[in-house]
């Protein structure tokens, strides 16, 4: 979990933003042509499409570097224990 102390803070702030932002998408869609709605839609989409792969790529990137730096240090533990098995 990525901000297991502040959950709460976390999907209020998440909440806040949202209605803000359906509040102003639909003032600016109630002055504008239907064809004018369906390109901010569709820009609209594809940004957050944009974001959602930049932020599921850098989580990737993240836990991939977290299991690598695990795998090292059971490596160095087995290579420690192994040599304190031979001093004994």
């Amino acid at each position: 979990m990525i901000f297991p102390k502040i959950k709460g803070t976390v999907t209020a702030l998440v909440m806040i933003a949202s209605s803000l932002c359906n509040y102003t998408i639909l003032t600016i869609a109630g002055n504008m042509t239907p064809s004018g709605v369906m390109t901010m839609n569709i820009v609209l989409t594809a940004v957050g499409v944009l974001l959602g792969l930049y932020v599921n790529l850098r989580y990737k990137k993240f836990s991939c570097a977290r299991l690598i730096m695990n795998k090292m240090r059971y490596k160095k533990y087995r290579v420690f224990a192994k040599i304190m098995k031979k001093r004994m």
